[in-house]
């Protein structure tokens, strides 16, 4: 294996995507803390001392809690304390907007979102943040269960999978509700779709978000892995060769190649970088903006 760059080249299947109008990429939290949005763990902590400083458990009982390694199990707990138990939903919907605001130095140094909004993809996100969602118009985002029809994606809109802030009431955040979103006949065969018939670029993902990637491999089992056709962005340290060789391993089974990056530098940041390298590439050689002109040229002769 080659060393690990810190500025992996766009693979050039993913720039055929990107002509083909075929490509998807998917969002996952690590993006947004490029914001300097607070991850799920901070949250269900932040949570947990909610709970705690408004006496509703002890301090035994915060630091029992304060152990549990599932974020998704903890946050349960802790909107069954404030919301359902002591009548304080407002209190528990409170920190979630504090967690999803981002820092005014990270929107402008490195908002990620801006530079992918170029990329002329599908957006599918797990995130319930606004900032992806700003930098299109109000029709192009969906969040609601009833707009992830496999037979109406569109090219043009962004998908929050899990809800968004704009309706609090539709945030996935409880054990349950995934369940029942991920067994969803209809939001079954939506992803189906996405991954059967796009690329799909997955950027602020790790393993350990298992209630997307169980499913996917669920489904790549099912219907056999003939090709890599989907990418994942991961951030390495120098000289971890091996270490792009076990979670390859891994993602083989989906179909997904993974693309390591050296983070020695930036750590994580540094997919900024790699993204807005990207998307120079993909304006210098892409044939999407001499299509569009074609477009709309037709639409004015038209008319």
């Amino acid at each position: 294996m080659s060393e690990i760059s810190p500025m992996p080249q766009i693979p050039e299947k993913m720039r055929e995507a990107v002509n083909q109008r075929k490509l998807v990429i998917f969002l996952g939290a690590g993006a947004s803390r490029l914001l300097g949005c607070r991850s799920w763990e901070q949250l269900s902590h932040d949570l947990l001392d909610l709970c705690f400083k408004n006496e509703f458990i002890n301090f035994k009982e915060k630091e029992t809690l304060s152990k549990i390694k599932d974020n998704k199990k903890l946050i349960s707990i802790c909107k069954y304390l404030l919301s359902e138990k002591n009548n304080k939903a407002e209190l528990f919907n409170e920190a979630v907007r504090k967690a999803l605001e981002a820092r005014a130095d990270c929107l402008e140094k490195q908002n990620i979102y801006a530079e992918l909004k170029d990329f002329r993809a599908i957006f599918v996100t797990t995130n319930a943040d606004k900032y992806l969602s700003e930098q299109f118009r109000e029709k192009q985002v969906k969040y609601e269960l009833q707009n992830f029809l496999a037979n109406e994606i569109d090219t043009e809109n962004i998908y929050h999978i899990h809800g968004s802030e704009r309706d609090m009431n539709s945030i996935i955040f409880t054990v349950d509700k995934y369940i029942e979103r991920y067994n969803d006949n209809q939001f079954s065969k939506f992803i189906r779709k996405i991954f059967n018939e796009y690329t799909v670029l997955f950027i602020g993902y790790g393993l350990a978000e298992f209630e997307l990637f169980d499913y996917i491999i669920q489904k790549a089992k099912a219907g056999g892995v003939t090709e890599i056709k989907h990418f994942v962005l991961m951030g390495f340290f120098a000289g971890e060769d091996n270490l792009v060789d076990y979670e390859q391993s891994y993602f083989n089974q989906l179909g997904i190649k993974v693309i390591p990056f050296a983070k020695d530098k930036n750590g994580y940041d540094q997919q900024f970088q790699i993204i807005q390298s990207w998307n120079r590439d993909i304006k210098q050689t892409s044939t999407i903006l001499s299509s569009t002109f074609d477009e709309i040229t037709e639409a004015i002769k038209n008319g």
